[in-house]
């Protein structure tokens, strides 16, 4: 059985963006540091229905933490981190209720209780090396239900599941991403099962929603990320406003070249 190590600091890591209208560029990504990097803020609103599909490549099996991160937020400093291997946090305002167990070294933070976790998880993170991996997530109301359906290099299956239930006021209007720790993410798309499907192929690589991770040796339970609040947009965030006026200069050089302007 795996090591659990609890020791979570509080954080203000990202500012997500939920896509219920579709209006993000779901990338691939190549994700070094601790959530450096994400698949493209989606706006969600209200009660959801969303799926990823994506290729996870796990870089380092030393830690198990080295995958894939679900991030659901409200872009003003609340949100919700699920990692990979089962566990996750809240910071902000938000606290969590329903079955979520309390930190053994924090007893004012809890952590929310998955299901399907495997027993043997050098397995597992071997797995994790060239796995297809399927996300869901389900709100209703505060409650945020998530699942992990997995299929390993070695072709065994695993299914994980999570309600996140929070306590107190949650906005209508949400984000979510696919962000991790040292880990490729390849052929990631997005539906959206509420509106009927809004997919979303990966088209350039999403910019990054940095923090600097703590570190704990061994066991399934790195300490949360402690840096400053993600409530401003990305590189990637930014990036197709970046092409359109790429186009827009060019098509002015067109028409006009003794008066072309290049900008940084």
């Amino acid at each position: 059985m795996k090591k659990k190590f609890f020791a979570v600091a509080l954080a203000t890591t990202m500012a997500l963006s939920t896509a219920l209208t579709g209006t993000a560029a779901t990338a691939d990504v190549n994700i070094a540091g601790a959530f450096s990097a994400n698949t493209g803020d989606e706006d969600v609103t209200g009660n959801f229905d969303v799926t990823y599909t994506f290729k996870n490549a796990c870089q380092d099996t030393a830690a198990n933490w080295n995958n894939f991160s679900v991030e659901i937020f409200d872009g003003n400093g609340q949100f919700i981190t699920l990692r990979a291997d089962a566990f996750g946090w809240t910071a902000g305002e938000w606290k969590l209720g329903g079955d979520a167990f309390v930190d053994e070294q924090n007893p004012d933070v809890k952590h929310p209780t998955f299901t399907g976790q495997p027993e043997d998880w050098a397995t597992w993170i071997a797995d994790m090396k060239d796995a297809d991996v399927t996300v869901n997530i389900k709100r209703t109301g505060s409650v945020f239900a998530v699942k992990y359906d997995i299929k390993g290099a070695s072709g065994a299956t695993y299914n994980f599941a999570t309600n996140v239930t929070v306590e107190g006021e949650v906005a209508d209007a949400l984000k979510v991403h696919i962000t991790g720790e040292k880990v490729n993410l390849t052929n990631v798309k997005f539906t959206n099962n509420t509106a009927g499907g809004n997919d979303q192929t990966p088209t350039t690589t999403a910019g990054g929603n940095d923090q600097t991770p703590t570190t704990t040796a061994g066991g399934n339970k790195a300490p949360a990320p402690t840096t400053a609040g993600k409530t401003t947009p990305k590189t990637g965030d930014v990036a197709p406003v970046a092409a359109l006026a790429a186009v827009a200069v060019v098509a002015c050089a067109a028409v006009v070249v003794s008066k072309k302007k290049v900008t940084e």
